[in-house]
């Protein structure tokens, strides 16, 4: 994957966060076939550590 014109490596399994207003890229490299899952929602709190959704007071 491409973020922000950098390549990053996903790992099977591994989780990627980013905030809407990054530019990416999917990009598959290898002969293999992947299977990704790419999931997007409003801004309306954060995840600390992937752990428990925390609302962010205003």
């Amino acid at each position: 994957m491409d973020v922000d014109e950098v390549p990053v490596d996903v790992h099977v399994g591994g989780i990627l966060r980013l905030p809407a207003d990054i530019p990416r890229k999917f990009v598959n490299e290898i002969d293999e076939e992947q299977r990704w899952l790419m999931v997007g929602a409003e801004p309306v709190g954060t995840v600390d550590d992937l752990g428990e959704f925390v609302m962010v007071e205003e």
